[in-house]
């Protein structure tokens, strides 16, 4: 993932200024625990921070620097009319996320790996349950208060140049939900969040 990029750097005129760095992924088969065995038909994806922090070593012994408008975040996003109704879509009995992260722990767990789903590491299996990991993947809220979440959360892990949108579930109600999320998020959020960017960038 790297190579092509550090040969580039190697000589002056083909040297990047700067250079993306893709989250890696690592294919693990699902285990089932039932049979006892690992099944190769749906497998699960994970990223390591630690094969960032690599990249970013590697690119920065070749002289490039990461650039923020090339990362690409990716979150699951509910924005709703209100605070309540964004909470009653993330986390009631229709909701996909509460279905999504229900399945994503049970099987992370059954394979050693729910630290990827926690909050925090050092957090107890036993406190990382559905409602604990859901909300802090899952940004939500009505587009003031997803507004000012979404300047939070790029104060915390950095800039990026792009946000990409989750969609879990589009039938039933879900889909109309999820529908109106993404007006809301296109046509009520971005601006002013794209307004907040390019003020900070000036300063």
């Amino acid at each position: 993932r790297t190579t092509c990029v550090t040969t580039l750097a190697r000589d002056p005129a083909t040297k990047p200024d700067f250079a993306p760095i893709d989250t890696g992924t690592i294919n693990l088969d699902a285990y089932d625990p039932q049979t006892k065995t690992f099944s190769h038909a749906d497998r699960v994806y994970t990223n390591r921070t630690d094969t960032l922090e690599s990249y970013a070593r590697e690119f920065r012994a070749a002289g490039i620097k990461p650039k923020g408008e090339n990362w690409r975040v990716a979150r699951n996003v509910m924005v709703a009319p209100s605070d309540a109704e964004a909470q009653d879509r993330v986390f009631g009995a229709q909701a996909s996320n509460t279905y999504f992260y229900t399945y994503m722990r049970e099987v992370l767990d059954s394979v050693g790996l729910l630290i990827i789903l926690k909050p925090r590491p050092d957090m107890p299996d036993a406190e990382a349950d559905v409602k604990a990991i859901t909300a802090e993947c899952v940004i939500h809220g009505s587009p003031k208060t997803m507004l000012d979440k979404l300047v939070a959360f790029r104060d915390r892990v950095g800039p990026f140049g792009g946000l990409l949108m989750t969609g879990i579930d589009w039938a039933g109600v879900n889909q109309d939900w999820e529908r109106e999320s993404m007006r809301l998020l296109a046509q009520e959020v971005m601006p002013k969040f794209r307004q907040h960017t390019l003020s900070q960038a000036a300063e």
